[in-house]
């Protein structure tokens, strides 16, 4: 098997793995990418697909080497200049830092009042989903500044080819109910 076709594997099968992690991000709000899959409409909304791919690029201080080679190929893959790959790394790892506040604060929430969350911790973590959107939004805005728009056609193609047509949603679980043990 040729080293090109072990790395194509590898970084098929990491992707699985970060879709497996995040495509539990609630689908609500944003733009709807549509697709009909078995007589079934699927709408993929854009920050799900961008935050995913941001996601996947980013490259934090304890990433290991097979996550970066992963990354690396991942931005790679889009058909940017060096110039615009630096940009959009640059973006992505900022977006991370930013991204992992709201992670903590989300797993924090979480941790102190599952399995039972009242209806404030409820509309309390509706405002922090909100608040990751609008960041997501945000930062693909920053790209649109940053890079060239034939960039920005290629960045949509590849999120569209490569990412959202990756996604399989499902149906989140059902919240508790607060009448049964």
């Amino acid at each position: 098997m040729s080293s090109r076709h072990k790395h194509t594997k590898l970084l098929r099968a990491s992707t699985i793995v970060i879709l497996c992690g995040i495509v539990g991000i609630v689908l609500v709000m944003g733009r709807q990418f549509t697709k009909k899959t078995k007589g079934q409409t699927i709408s993929v909304p854009d920050h799900v697909a961008q935050e995913i791919f941001l996601r996947s690029i980013t490259v934090r201080p304890h990433t290991g080497e097979l996550e970066s080679r992963r990354a690396s190929t991942l931005t790679n893959t889009v058909g940017l200049e060096d110039s615009e790959l630096q940009q959009l790394k640059s973006i992505a790892n900022d977006f991370a830092n930013k991204i992992a506040v709201f992670d903590a604060t989300a797993r924090q929430i979480k941790d102190n009042n599952w399995p039972t969350p009242s209806a404030a911790v409820m509309a309390q973590l509706t405002a922090l989903q909100r608040q990751r959107e609008a960041l997501v939004a945000e930062t693909w805005t920053m790209l649109a500044t940053q890079l060239k728009p034939e960039s920005m056609v290629r960045l949509s193609t590849h999120l569209n080819d490569h990412i959202r047509s990756k996604i399989k949603p499902f149906p989140g679980p059902p919240l508790p109910s607060k009448g049964h043990h």
